[in-house]
């Protein structure tokens, strides 16, 4: 990804707070239980996600749980939080909140978890500040991918 955005500056991954830079977050990702007992299966579905987004220039998409969508987003009130990707600048939130029964391979459980920036004027904070709401795909960008064992 280096090279691809702000004219190649890559400002967005600095980490020094110089202008442009996007904060870090991470995505959990979640694979339906009738995968879960097959990695293989977990894995296409996941890419399969991520390249059906990728087509329409959407590397991450909202999912169909939205549980603050209605809710007054606490930095940018009156704005309702609405629809978007959720992710959490804390990487222990998509594990343990929202990333779901992991995938089980072996007998051993795995969580998959997208490291991401996001810029930082598009983040809607939901009533629990752990949860950050991002109505479009283009103002989160994945960057590194991390796998945990229970």
């Amino acid at each position: 990804m280096s090279k691809k955005y702000d004219n190649g500056k890559d400002d967005w991954l600095m980490m020094d707070g110089r202008k442009g830079e996007w904060a870090v977050a991470f995505h959990g990702v979640t694979a339906p239980d009738k995968y879960c007992s097959n990695a293989s299966g977990a894995q296409l579905k996941i890419m399969n996600s991520i390249m059906e987004g990728r087509e329409k220039r959407e590397m991450l998409r909202a999912g169909d749980a939205q549980a603050y969508s209605s809710s007054v987003a606490c930095n940018q009130a009156p704005q309702k939080v609405d629809n978007g990707i959720y992710c959490s600048p804390m990487i222990q939130i998509p594990i343990c909140g929202y990333s779901g029964s992991g995938v089980v391979v072996n007998n051993k459980k795995y969580f998959l978890v997208l490291q991401c920036r996001v810029n930082p004027s598009k983040i809607k904070v939901c009533p629990k500040n752990e949860y950050w709401v991002i109505n479009e795909s283009k103002d989160i960008r994945p960057y590194g991918k991390i796998l945990l064992d229970e």
